[in-house]
């Protein structure tokens, strides 16, 4: 034999769990993991035991590097050393949008007195991270005795999709309108990705401004929010049209349902109702007494220009008769 024991037969099936503290967040946000998996207990005969623990994150999570071990027993928790008690390997490779983080192996010889090995570490959530979607899983996967368990979490984060429109909410699409997005008072940051689409960024720009050609014209799309109140203030209407009053709300909650919890509970879309963006229309009014091309304001001006023309010109025919009248 190999002297490898079954774990099964001789002790309670260890598990392995994983959790986060947080199951929303933007762009920017810390998200703290902890693991708790069960050590098996092995006659003193056993050798070649494997214990290893391995971390697969979304490619939109960026690990911290603050890993810590520790085993724990009934008289306490005692933090664990690297290179001692286990080996890890933090070399990184991505499959299919996920990365494996970090590898360990622990050296069962010097574990086995505990009841339990726990990791703790923390990602940041970075411009990767999928919206409107429950793909943004991070798994462990639990080697022991040559059997595997594994454990996952989800993340989700949520958008933002404002249109911009000129006199009513059928109106012509608006480019160069710029915005705002505040949240408790202080307007948040963003990176611009393209034409009118943004990224939450703590380390951006609070301008917005909606887009100037094709599907974006008119439109900003923001990605990576998280479930709160916010307000949307217009900061600089396009020309010749007057600033939108006060603030608009919006409301981002996550929906409550079991297999909906990667969209909204609201949306603020009749037409739309399953989504993970919250959906607004702000109307810009056009300045009073400019007219829009081609309407009835443009004729008059044209009326009124001319008549002025005229007016001028008879003033001159008088003036100069008059001249004439005094040389005589």
């Amino acid at each position: 034999e190999s002297g490898v024991v079954n774990a099964a037969a001789k002790c309670k099936t260890p598990n392995v769990e994983k959790k986060e503290d947080k199951t929303t967040a933007a762009i920017g946000d810390k998200v703290t993991f902890t693991v708790d998996s069960d050590v098996p207990t092995y006659p003193a005969s056993a050798y070649n035991v494997a214990y290893e623990l391995e971390d697969i994150m979304a490619e939109g999570l960026t690990f911290n590097d603050d890993l810590k071990a520790y085993g724990i027993n009934a008289n306490g928790k005692k933090e664990l050393t690297p290179d001692t008690e286990f080996n890890a390997d933090y070399t990184q490779s991505t499959t299919d949008g996920k990365t494996t983080i970090f590898k360990l192996k622990f050296d069962y010889s010097l574990i086995k007195d505990y009841t339990q090995i726990e990791l703790v570490y923390s990602a940041t959530v970075n411009e990767k991270i999928k919206i409107g979607s429950d793909q943004n899983t991070n798994k462990v996967k639990f080697t022991y005795d040559h059997k595997e368990k594994s454990s996952y979490t989800v993340l989700y984060s949520f958008g933002f999709d404002l249109t911009k429109r000129a006199d009513s909410e059928t109106g012509e699409l608006l480019a160069g309108a710029e915005f705002e997005l505040r949240q408790n008072g202080n307007a948040l940051t963003f990176k611009k990705l393209s034409d009118g689409h943004y990224a939450v960024d703590p380390a951006g720009e609070t301008k917005l401004v909606t887009g100037e050609q094709g599907k974006m014209k008119g439109k900003i799309i923001i990605d990576g929010l998280n479930v709160g109140d916010y307000k949307l203030k217009e900061t600089k209407a396009p020309d010749n049209f007057n600033l939108m009053q006060g603030e608009k709300d919006v409301t981002i909650t996550q929906n409550g349902e079991a297999l909906e919890k990667h969209l909204l509970a609201n949306t603020n879309n009749k037409e739309i109702s399953k989504s993970a963006y919250w959906y607004q229309t702000v109307v810009d009014k056009r300045i009073s007494g400019l007219p829009a091309t081609g309407g009835m304001g443009t004729t008059l001006f044209y009326v009124i220009g001319s008549l002025l023309v005229v007016g001028a010109g008879i003033l001159l025919v008088v003036r100069f008769r008059m001249g004439a009248s005094n040389k005589e």
